[in-house]
């Protein structure tokens, strides 16, 4: 039973790239809500116009404005994804930091990842605090075991505890909201 549960573990963390905790992979139809106030797109069944600061555009070649979108997106994404890890304290040596980057796929989607091999553990900890969390789930504050009293460090599962720099982005609507305005506003 215990050897499953830790075998479902290690895949998960192997299946689970960061990137797809990323809610944009459905296309920019999802996106669209959020940009309203920022850029206003009409569909025209002939051609496709951009509304922008009082000035109207023609968008002519649609995917690739869909992918420079999701790009810039994702780059401030990113940023904000690194000030987090920063504010949390991952910078020992900023390998970390740096490994963050993102691309659009030929399909369209928005990828983010980190290349550094550790980074799933500091996203989900490790395996009893996984196990404690699951894949949505993170303490609102990371738990710093130096800072306790043996008897409750005693009590905590052993391991790493999840830091959640990417989840902690984009699972608050507020971030998300901040990084599209100062990424077209």
């Amino acid at each position: 039973m215990f050897s499953d549960v830790k075998r479902e573990h290690k895949r998960l963390l192997r299946e689970c790239s960061l990137t797809s905790f990323f809610p944009f992979g459905r296309g920019l139809e999802f996106l669209l809500p959020l940009l309203i106030g920022f850029l206003i797109i009409r569909r025209n069944p002939l051609k496709m116009l951009l509304n922008y600061k009082g000035r109207t555009y023609e968008i002519i070649n649609w995917p690739e404005f869909r992918k420079k979108v999701l790009f810039l997106l994702g780059e401030g994404i990113v940023n904000a994804i690194q000030d987090e890890a920063l504010k949390l304290g991952l910078y020992i040596s900023g390998r970390y930091i740096r490994g963050f980057h993102h691309y659009v796929d030929n399909d369209g989607e928005l990828n983010i990842d980190n290349d550094v091999y550790y980074a799933k553990y500091l996203e989900y900890g490790t395996f009893e605090y996984f196990d404690l969390y699951g894949l949505d789930n993170f303490p609102d504050t990371p738990i710093k075991k130096k800072d306790l009293s043996r008897e409750e460090r005693a009590s905590l599962p052993k391991g790493m505890a999840p830091f959640a720099p990417i989840r902690r982005v984009l699972y608050n609507q507020e971030k998300i909201n901040q990084i599209i305005k100062e990424q077209f506003g």
